[in-house]
């Protein structure tokens, strides 16, 4: 799990400046599918956060529901096009 911990700062910051660069160009399916699949990858990390013991029930709580709402922005696109 300590490779979550590593991209999610990443996958955190790609989503910030493809949320920018759709809300300048929000016809781009291109740009807007990078956004769907940023979500998703934060949804594995997220998940993969949660699933770690060593935390508290309510930090791993927190972490599955954050999860479950990246899965579902990634899911909202593809369900769109």
């Amino acid at each position: 799990h300590g490779e979550a911990r590593v991209a999610a700062p990443f996958l955190e910051r790609a989503l910030r400046l493809l949320e920018d660069v759709a809300s300048k160009d929000p016809s781009s399916l291109v740009t807007r599918a990078l956004v769907a699949n940023t979500h998703t990858g934060l949804g594995y990390v997220e998940a993969a956060l949660g699933a770690e013991a060593s935390r508290g029930g309510n930090a791993r709580i927190a972490h599955y529901r954050a999860a479950k709402n990246h899965f579902a922005q990634g899911v909202a696109f593809w369900t769109e096009v």
